[in-house]
């Protein structure tokens, strides 16, 4: 797992370290919790901490005990919550998609986080880079977008475990 920040920085830029607290991690680097940090339109880099599709998107702050390791969350599965600020589907699975964030598909905020809109995007890549340090671009051609922000089709881009953003592309 990543570490957690301590100094209020995250990223890749910062030893990949993650955002305490359910803050967000900027595009910049920083942690904090206005939209200045958490707007996904303003490079919020949601494999470091939170991140909303539209401004003043409540999400519930997480805090309870047992962290899922094996990718089930909710009342059905020992009341785990998902980690890595992933979102517990209607059916008791953490991810990253719609279908386990819009509060409107059965978003469970007790145990993730939960989304009110949909991610939408204007661009789709035409040169092989997606997701918040690239304008936001979304891959094509069933592509998956890496944690780095590249497409591609391998284990490195696709598995939601290696860092694949859902919101840019597909995941497996």
């Amino acid at each position: 797992t990543a570490p957690v920040s301590l100094n209020g920085r995250c990223g890749p830029k910062n030893n990949n370290q993650v955002c305490p607290n359910n803050e967000c991690c900027s595009k910049k680097g920083y942690c904090g919790r206005t939209d200045a940090y958490c707007l996904i339109a303003n490079g919020c880099q949601s494999e470091f901490g939170r991140c909303n599709t539209s401004p003043n998107n409540p999400t519930t702050t997480v805090s309870s005990t047992p962290t899922s390791l094996d990718g089930r969350c909710g009342p059905n599965n020992n009341n785990q919550i998902c980690p890595d600020n992933e979102c517990c589907s209607k059916y008791g699975y953490c991810g990253r998609s719609d279908d386990h964030c819009l509060i409107a598909n059965g978003c469970q905020s007790e145990f993730g986080i939960c989304d009110s809109t949909a991610f939408v995007s204007n661009t789709i890549s035409l040169d092989g880079k997606c997701g918040p340090y690239y304008n936001n671009q979304i891959c094509s051609n069933n592509e998956c977008c890496s944690k780095y922000g590249y497409c591609g089709r391998s284990d490195d881009h696709c598995l939601i475990a290696n860092g694949c953003q859902s919101e840019f592309g597909r995941c497996n």
